[in-house]
Order: structure tokens, then sequence, then C-alpha cells
């Protein structure tokens, strides 16, 4: 795959935008209660791949805040090792799209090796990354900012009276619309992965990520 990244318009690829929620912000201490992922070309949505994670401790009412998850939630959930290996398959063979990449990529990393499940080295974009270089003026670029800005619509699916709350799945069609607005604004769709990626650390791959 590496060899078409140096060659190949980024119109005739694949990606995978994928998201997930968790129990708090250090994979060592905390839980994945959520996947999302839209496998994706530049002209449309090719699948969907979105699954619940039932945790191994209680759920802190500070995640329930942000993702409307609670124990009553996932109660009948899969367990994380019982759905990594579909979710490897699901994103096989494309370039993964992630919003803030170091956080969601330290979660998959710490996780599919915790499992013993070998995790694809696949090329990664970053919307955080990749919009700061492409609207620098926003001035904010978390993914709430982003899809004021961009005018990108809600999929949420309302599982919780909570407000504003994030789905794993919702977030991910807003990293792909990041995505998307961004090779828009810079006609960036006819050239290679390697004149369009961006990350200010120079993280290209998933291996770039990898806790040294």
């Amino acid at each position: 795959m590496f060899n078409i990244l140096e060659t190949s318009p980024l119109s005739s690829l694949e990606f995978t935008a994928l998201d997930l929620e968790t129990t708090n912000l250090d994979p060592r201490y905390a839980e994945i209660l959520e996947i999302g992922a839209i496998r994706f070309n530049k002209n449309q949505i090719l699948s969907e791949f979105s699954s619940l994670v039932k945790p191994q401790k209680p759920i802190p009412s500070a995640a329930t805040a942000i993702n409307g998850i609670t124990a009553d939630t996932v109660k009948n959930a899969p367990l994380l090792e019982n759905i990594l290996v579909d979710f490897v398959n699901f994103i096989q063979g494309s370039i993964l799209v992630i919003q803030n990449s170091n956080f969601d990529l330290s979660f998959l990393l710490y996780y599919s090796e915790k499992h013993g499940i070998p995790f694809p080295d696949l090329p990664v974009f970053c919307t955080l990354q990749l919009s700061r270089k492409v609207f620098p003026k926003f001035g904010k670029y978390n993914l709430v900012a982003l899809r004021k800005n961009l005018s990108i619509p809600d999929r949420r699916q309302g599982r919780s009276e909570i407000k504003n709350i994030h789905e794993a799945l919702d977030d991910s069609f807003a990293a792909m619309e990041v995505f998307k607005k961004c090779l828009e604004t810079r006609n960036s769709w006819e050239l290679p992965f390697s004149k369009v990626i961006h990350h200010e650390k120079g993280q290209k791959f998933v291996r770039d990520y990898k806790v040294k």
C-alpha cells in the first residue's frame, strides 16, 4: 500500500474515519465504551461500523456527561476483545481519518496489544492537524467548533436526553466531513497522500504513534 501513497491521487483511495468514546483520557486507566467508523471514498460512504463496548469497571459520571453512556446503555454490549478483530478487518487497506489521532490511536494500540490483536500499520490523517493548516483563522479546532464553522450536520441517534453528547459514529461522520472540506478547499483530491499529509510531529503512519 505504501507505494501508491506516492503516486495515486487521493480521489482513487479509500478512507476510514473513526472515533472512540472512552471513560477517561489515559488508556492505561480508562476503557473504550464505543467504537464508530465510516469507510468512504471521495464520492460516497461505503460502509459503517458501530458498536458499544461493555467495560470492566464502573463508568465515571464525568464520562456519562460527555457521551451519555451509562451502565444500562452497555449492559448487553460485547466485550472489547470480542469486536476488535472485526474492527481491524473493517479498517484494513484504508487511510485512517481521525480527529485528534493521538488520542484515539493511543487507545487502539494499547488495547490491541493487550488482547494480542495485531493492529495494521496504516496511513493516518489527523483532521485536527490538517484543519489548522487549511483554516488558520478559525481559532478553535475541536470537533464542535469545526462542525459549526464548516456547517457539518448532526447525525446523532439521540440515545440520551443529555444535550450535545458525543456519539462515536456521529463524530466519525464529522471527521470525514472535515477531511473532505479540507481537501476541497485546497483542491487536493488529485494529489497523493505524501503531498497532502500534515502533522506538526511528522506522524504519517500508525507506527509513528506507537510508544517508543
